[in-house]
This record gives structure tokens, C-alpha cells and sequence, in this order.
């Protein structure tokens, strides 16, 4: 399914207040900011996300005017995949976290 990636502009990562939401990992997070794609959530499971690196909603109309505001703004767009590809790219990074891992071992 990674392939369809390539023809989003936008990924949309709602996600329902329950047990089952809270136990899911930040893997379409991870997927959009390797595509440099906006993210809009409302942030049960993808917390990390602020209004640098994705837009964050809390009601119903928060989530009309987030989605306005990236529809209509392809600069927008742009601009928080690239923060979003950014914040990715250094907070997960691999070689970074196995050397942290490697370290913990040898202690």
C-alpha cells in the first residue's frame, strides 16, 4: 500500500477516543513525513503532533477549517510535510536509534 502515497496531497489520521486507538503505533506518521505529506489529526494516537509539523484538531469544526486551510493552501501543504519529513527524519531516525540501543546494551 506504500505506493499510494504518491497520490495524496493530504493524509487525514482520525482516530476514536478507545482502548484499541490508544494502543496503535505512530506508523502513518511515520509514512506521510517520509512522502513529506501534511498530516491532519486530532491527536489520540499521534500526540506528537503540533501545528510545526501537522495540524492538530479538537471539535468538528476545527477539523472543517484544518482541512480548508490545506486544500487551499498548497504552500501549507509544502511547508508542514517538509517539517513533518524533518521531524521523521531526526527523531526516527535508525542508525541514531540502534546506536542508542547499542550503548544500552553495552552498559
Amino acid at each position: 500500500y506504500g505506493h499510494l502515497y504518491n497520490y495524496l496531497d493530504i493524509v487525514v489520521l482520525p482516530s476514536h477516543d478507545d482502548v484499541f486507538s490508544r494502543c496503535k503505533s505512530n506508523l502513518k506518521l511515520l509514512e506521510a513525513g517520509s512522502h513529506k505529506l501534511p498530516v491532519i489529526t486530532n491527536g489520540v494516537v499521534y500526540k506528537e503532533v503540533n501545528n510545526k509539523i501537522g495540524i492538530r484538531v479538537n471539535s468538528d469544526r476545527e477539523w472543517v477549517k484544518g482541512m480548508n486551510r490545506l486544500i487551499e493552501s498548497k504552500r501549507m501543504r509544502a511547508e508542514l510535510g517538509e517539517a513533518l519529513h524533518e521531524y521523521t527524519k531526526t527523531k526516527y531516525d535508525i542508525k541514531k536509534i540502534n546506536t542508542i540501543r547499542k550503548q544500552t546494551i553495552e552498559l
